[in-house]
């Protein structure tokens, strides 16, 4: 029965990589810059009572044996386990070594069990004696079943990853012979479960079981703190039942543990989405009853789009240690802090991935007679099949300023054209200059970006001598290609967030630092959801 795992299972979630494999064991020669820092608070550690008490774990058993006795014969017998308070504090010896000390107390009530005896007895005549079992912890004592656990967390040498391991796991209370009644249900079985109890049955169901919580609790919790094997063992491990093992030396038998992060996307289930990957890495500490740590945010297209030029990666500016110290948690579990340079970097994914892209034509109701006022020179020439393409050539320029940020798209190249015998031809090119307001807002389901205050201005105009000599006969043109790229800004949209996530209030714009260290940064502030029952078999 896995009783214990329940406030494990609870914090590894508040840590953010439940039902994920967490990220990719990135080797790297230099340490990023900590461009991004999360820290896990005091309230959301304290509050994972609430965030369990509305939860509760279905288990599944299987087949019991003591000697002739058998309970739940065949298996497919079932528990419920509801958790009544639960809670956690961090502790350690410094910076870099920290422990979570985990605590919960839980109430288990199975259906009716089978129970049976083997061996004929001469008032079964032709059947063996059977009886129903149940198991209800709250019936003796309302406060059920207890246990404790620990979670260590640690810097890789390597990796510099951060890594959550199990070094504790103790039943405090487990099921006695009180909590459990057997019942007869025929003859035969009220003699003899009635004698079952006497000869001490109970008390060895009762045993079973806790060995069992026990044993399938230390199986969950290596599930979920063990490193698994699809993000590559260390150097003398090896894989075993999908997780990463040492095979030899004083850890021999133990696992590799488990780097602390989540991957996502945006959106969900799109060929075009972006790719995060976020780990807690290089710097752990306690601070205010909370965990805080640095964190390595990479973000790269799932495919390169054709139309962009490679562009190199921004470089990270640091985000100074200590500067949780002036941010407010509120009422938040986790909450994120990612430096300009941070967003930057997801700008530049979003460029490479070819989100600026832009292609109509006849198909899309594009009229090159509306846009071209020199459109009947083309018909004359047997122009046909208009198009206007967008291109971007140059990466956005991102800057925060006060609660608000700017987004400046400082060349997209635009190309009208339309089709001779089949082949496109290019009439008119040149260059415009976007820029915008974006400022960050809590939505429905996840961080809403509102855009406004767009200006587009036309840098650069080019024309083909088919159409004219003189660029500037072309410029009504750009004018109204310029209303065409501004319909396709929208005026907000929402960038879902992963997992249970939610929002606890609106991202803000802080500043830390000063002078030529000062560092603007985005502080989003998250909650972890309830998530109801979760059904494990053991």
């Amino acid at each position: 029965m896995r009783t214990s795992t329940l406030p494990i299972a609870a914090l590894i979630a508040l840590l953010g990589f439940s039902g994920c494999e967490g990220p990719r064991v990135v080797q790297t020669s230099t340490r990023d810059a900590r461009s991004a820092w999360v820290r896990v608070t005091s309230t959301g550690l304290q509050e994972i009572p609430q965030l369990l008490a509305p939860s509760s774990f279905q288990i599944g058993f299987r087949e019991i044996r003591d000697e002739s006795t058998v309970v739940c014969p065949g298996g497919g017998c079932r528990a419920r386990v509801v958790p009544y308070a639960a809670t956690a504090s961090v502790s350690g010896r410094g910076t870099g070594d920290q422990s979570l000390d985990l605590r919960v107390v839980a109430g288990l009530q199975t259906d009716s069990f089978g129970v049976t005896y083997e061996e004929r007895w001469p008032c079964a005549m032709l059947d063996v004696p059977r009886c129903a079992m149940t198991v209800d912890t709250a019936r003796v004592d309302p406060r059920g079943i207890a246990a404790r656990g620990n979670l260590g967390l640690r810097i890789d040498p390597t990796t510099g990853l951060v890594t959550v391991g199990s070094s504790e796991l103790e039943l405090l209370a487990g099921i006695d012979g009180g909590d459990v009644t057997v019942q007869g249900t025929n003859a035969c079985g009220q003699v003899w479960c009635t004698l079952a109890n006497v000869a001490n049955v109970t008390e060895t169901i009762a045993e079973r079981g806790n060995e069992g919580m026990v044993s399938n609790a230390r199986q969950a919790i290596e599930a979920l703190t063990c490193r698994p094997c699809s993000q590559g063992c260390a150097t003398g491990s090896i894989c075993q039942d999908g997780i990463c093992v040492r095979r030899a030396g004083p850890e021999a038998g133990h696992c590799d543990p488990r780097p602390v992060g989540m991957r996502f996307q945006v959106p969900e289930n799109s060929s075009e989405a972006i790719r995060f990957d976020i780990a807690f890495a290089d710097a752990l500490s306690r601070n205010r009853g909370g965990i805080e740590s640095a964190v390595r945010v990479t973000s790269s297209p799932l495919s390169e789009n054709p139309c962009v030029p490679d562009l190199p990666l921004p470089s990270a500016t640091p985000i100074p240690e200590g500067a949780f110290d002036r941010i407010s948690d509120g009422n938040a579990h986790l909450v994120l802090l990612l430096a300009q340079s941070a967003i930057e970097r997801a700008f530049w994914a979003a460029h490479q991935g070819g989100v600026a892209c832009m292609e109509v034509d006849a198909s899309d109701g594009f009229d090159l007679g509306t846009v071209l006022p020199l459109s009947n020179r083309a018909s004359a020439l047997g122009l046909e099949g208009g198009f206007a393409k967008v291109r971007p050539r140059a990466l956005a320029q991102f800057e925060l300023n006060g609660d608000s940020a700017r987004v400046t798209l400082p060349e997209l190249v635009v190309e009208l054209g339309a089709s001779v015998a089949g082949r496109p031809l290019v009439l008119a090119s040149g260059t415009l200059r976007a820029s915008m307001r974006l400022d960050f807002a809590a939505g429905e389901d996840g961080v809403t970006l509102r855009f406004s205050d767009v200006d587009i201005e036309t840098v650069e105009i080019r024309s083909r001598p088919i159409l004219s000599s003189d660029p500037e006969e072309a410029r009504p043109t750009f004018q109204v290609l310029q209303g065409l790229v501004r319909a396709t800004i929208p005026n907000e949209l929402t960038l879902p967030l992963p997992g249970n996530l939610s929002l606890a209030s609106a991202p803000q714009v802080e500043e830390f630092g000063s002078g030529s260290n000062l560092v603007r940064g985005v502080v989003i502030p998250l909650r972890i959801e309830r998530t109801g029952d979760v059904e494990t078999t053991r």
